[in-house]
């Protein structure tokens, strides 16, 4: 506990300095942890060396590339072709390849790359720079409430088969203290972005949303865990694990957050 404490207060005021400038280190930051996420999914599959992981790799890079320029538009274009290119390998290799080893060289593409982006997406869009943090309220933030109203309230296993430690009540828990958090930073940064609805409220929609969200996040990447029969996907951050460790829900509120603002802003 006292290591995952101490990694959380060094890596806290990265975070803030790298959020709060945004934009080119941002986005080599975001590419580079969406990298070493893409390998840590690979490794877990046994597939970290093979030519469809060289590949993805590649058009990892080429994605985050692609993100920072004029030609951003033609992203979904550019993951299109990826599909192509592993089913051209499969032609090439046949019969190497099994249907579900080219579905999972595919999927940590846009299930670490493209959902990790989204922190650039909403960072870099209008009020942005306010709103790229309820990402982190919505995932760390309601983990940590969760975490709290569990050990104080927990008596329902939530999912016992994926993670026998949470419960329903810290379920809820979590996602009752994003939204206090949410409201409450719209509340201070009110009259730095105008709306027609008070930002307040707009944020705790928000916060309900990618808080209920980002739980499923953490299952799901507790699920491929259990099925693989591993700890933790890396060993990068100390009392972390690695990226997707880390990240896990960060995957799927960031998108949320980014449809969510579009839909109330």
């Amino acid at each position: 506990m006292l290591i995952r404490t101490l990694s959380a207060v060094i890596l806290f005021p990265i975070v803030v300095f790298v959020m709060i400038n945004g934009g080119i280190l941002l986005l080599s930051l975001l590419g580079l942890g969406a990298l070493i996420g893409v390998y840590e999914f690979y490794r877990v599959m046994k597939i970290e060396k093979d030519i469809l992981a060289i590949v993805g790799y590649l058009y990892t890079i080429g994605y985050f590339i692609l993100l920072g320029t004029d030609y951003s538009v033609h992203a979904l274009s550019f993951i299109t072709s990826y599909i192509i290119v592993i089913l051209v390998i499969s032609v090439i290799k046949y019969p190497k390849y099994q249907i579900e080893t080219l579905a999972t060289a595919f999927l940590p593409l846009v299930y670490v790359a493209v959902m990790l982006s989204y922190i650039y997406i909403v960072r870099m869009s209008e009020h942005g720079q306010w709103t790229v943090w309820l990402i982190f309220i919505c995932a760390w933030g309601a983990d940590t409430c969760a975490y709290l109203a569990g050990n104080l309230f927990g008596k329902h296993k939530l999912s016992p088969k994926l993670s026998p430690n949470k419960t329903i009540e810290g379920s809820v828990g979590g996602i009752l203290g994003a939204i206090l958090i949410a409201v409450v930073y719209g509340i201070l940064i009110h009259s730095k972005v105008n709306t027609e609805i008070p930002i307040a409220v707009i944020f705790g929609i928000i916060a309900l949303g990618g808080s209920i969200l980002s739980q499923f996040g953490d299952l799901a990447a507790s699920g491929i865990k259990r099925i693989k029969n591993i700890k933790d996907y890396g060993n990068l951050i100390p009392g972390h694990g690695g990226i997707i460790d880390r990240m896990d829900s960060v995957f799927f509120t960031a998108p949320m957050v980014y449809f969510l603002m579009i839909l109330l802003f």
